[in-house]
């Protein structure tokens, strides 16, 4: 999930975090070291115990916003680096288990034209990114793209006009549909106010019905955290106050049909910024700025219960 949470990074922030299947975890941001070490720039590998990977030695010349973790273990990061390891990799690239550049995924010469705010991997291992751009190794992309496991443009995913503005999170259900959020209005011409769900073949989902979808007054979906449960509903967090006309304060589920699930009920909700993650199925983790949940204290991070009240089994 994004996040701006300076964990470990003192003065500088960190902006993705993701788990190996070993329990490694790689962490993204703006930093340039990790528990002094400068041999991390902008992007690490921390062990179990804290400390930083030695063997894990990527070098890349300005923030990454986002990663993702395949199957094999290889890494897809994105965000406004240009290179990596000193070759030129616009701002998306795939390294392996010891950081070096995966020649193999080449995005071309100019990549993604503009920061890469969001990566997800498919079950067939392609890769939807979005973001600032609009164009993808030479061709239309407005803030979306589906890419293959080579790198290229995956040409059957086909968005139209695309999203009309940045796109800053997305999610891929079960069933391979996509969900996206961002400061967006339109959807390849139709009207979408910064939430919609993409078919797998690239068309709007009219079946999710989102109504007068997030407010753009607050930020539309900045730092939105997407995340399901088994039954396709969404979760979303942000500093985002309403969903479809109704008071949503930064927390909030949507039916698999688009509409508000009333009975997830966060009452006056979250007073700061949020994002939140949906863990193992049932517990719904969320994190930010905020220091209280339901008038509660609840400094950076709570857990929610299914009814939207505050868990007090952590403290």
């Amino acid at each position: 999930q994004t996040c701006a949470l300076p964990i470990c990074f003192p003065v500088t922030i960190q902006r993705c975090m993701v788990t190996q299947s070993d329990g490694k975890i790689i962490a993204g941001g703006d930093f340039t070291s990790y528990s002094g070490s400068t041999a991390s720039p902008y992007l690490v590998r921390i062990n179990t115990n804290g400390t930083r990977d030695a063997t894990f030695t990527a070098t890349l010349n300005s923030s990454v916003f986002t990663a993702a973790v395949q199957s094999d273990g290889n890494i897809i990061i994105g965000g406004l680096f240009t290179t990596v390891n000193g070759v030129t990799e616009p701002r998306i690239a795939r390294v392996n288990s010891t950081g070096s550049r995966d020649a193999t995924f080449n995005v071309g010469t100019t990549g993604a034209g503009s920061t890469v705010r969001d990566v997800k991997i498919q079950s067939d291992g392609k890769v939807i990114a979005v973001g600032d751009f609009v164009a993808y190794s030479g061709s239309s992309s407005s803030y979306i793209v589906r890419i293959n496991t080579n790198g290229t443009r995956d040409t059957t995913f086909n968005v139209g006009t695309g999203l009309g503005n940045a796109a800053y999170n997305a999610n891929i259900q079960s069933d391979g549909k996509i969900i996206t959020a961002g400061a967006f209005t339109t959807y390849s011409g139709s009207s979408n106010n910064c939430i919609v769900r993409i078919n797998s073949n690239g068309t709007k989902d009219t079946t999710f019905n989102v109504g007068t979808g997030l407010n753009t007054n607050w930020g539309g979906g900045l730092n939105n955290g997407i995340s399901f449960d088994s039954e396709n509903n969404t979760y979303l967090a942000s500093d985002n106050l309403s969903y479809s006309g109704s008071f949503t304060p930064r927390i909030f589920k949507v039916k698999d049909n688009g509409t508000l699930d009333t009975t997830f009920n966060p009452g006056i909700g979250i007073n700061r910024l949020a994002i939140a993650n949906l863990v193992s199925g049932s517990r719904l983790y969320t994190a930010g700025s905020f220091t209280d949940y339901q008038f509660t204290g609840s400094t950076g991070i709570a857990m929610v219960s299914d009814s939207a009240t505050l868990s007090t089994s952590i403290s």
